[in-house]
């Protein structure tokens, strides 16, 4: 009887805690399962507050030092000129230098004539109206070409540009989870969790239309080139999990 009670007791217990168990387990999926979740995009319009122009200066010769040697009393020239408009040495900076061998294909086999040297240098200026003059005293000292010109934001508007995208963003996923919340009966009680999939800016790159031509020479005049950057997007994009009652 004694040992019969005790299995009793035992089984009981064990019920009692099997039912236990279960009633916690439900209590947390109740609770997981009590969230919306929301995203919010925004996107924000500005202009540039800043051109980089990417300035070319190539020279070749039967000599290699001679080639090398005539490319850096260009690149000097041109950074003379780029002074003159009031750039400092932090607003000039070189992006590569090549010394090459110039191999032409001719009659099945490649034939040397010579070696180029080449340098590109990054001309940074936040004040957009230069942009055209730099071109213009680039190619007058003696530079060959200008690869390209991009027009893009300063770190320090392109972080407060990017904070603003984000904000608007939260605010658009705030409203969107209300709007649902609303409509389902239900009350936002918290946020659960936040995750920033994206935030990206669109810039753009201006190509020139002309090319130097080796040996040519050209004033500043002959050009005047005038350039007018068009406006860049910032786009922010959130994704948040609301808890609801």
């Amino acid at each position: 009887m004694k040992n019969q009670n005790l299995i009793i007791g035992i089984l009981v217990i064990a019920l009692v805690l099997v039912l236990a168990f279960f009633a916690f387990q439900g209590n947390i999926t109740s609770s997981e399962d009590k969230i919306i979740t929301a995203s919010g995009d925004a996107t924000i319009t500005t202009m540039p507050d800043k051109a980089e122009v990417y300035v070319r200066i190539t020279t070749n010769n039967t000599d290699a030092n001679l080639a090398k040697t005539a490319n850096q009393d260009i690149n000097n020239k041109v950074i003379a000129a780029l002074k003159k408009l009031g750039l400092s040495d932090s607003d000039i900076e070189t992006t590569s230098y090549d010394l090459r061998k110039n191999q032409v294909w001719e009659d099945n086999s490649y034939v040397d004539k010579g070696y180029i040297a080449e340098t590109t240098l990054k001309v940074s200026t936040k004040d957009l109206s230069k942009a055209g003059s730099i071109i213009d005293a680039s190619v007058s000292a003696g530079a060959q070409g200008i690869d390209y010109v991009s027009f893009t934001l300063s770190n320090e508007r392109q972080a407060q540009v990017k904070k603003d995208a984000l904000a608007n963003a939260t605010v658009a996923a705030r409203t969107k989870a209300e709007t649902i919340a609303s409509s389902l009966g239900v009350k936002l009680a918290g946020i659960k969790s936040v995750s920033e999939p994206n935030v990206g800016q669109i810039y753009y790159n201006a190509y020139p239309n002309f090319a130097m031509a080796e040996g040519a020479s050209v004033k500043a005049a002959d050009f005047g080139t005038q350039l007018q950057p068009k406006s860049l997007e910032i786009s922010a994009q959130i994704s948040v999990v609301y808890k609801i009652r």
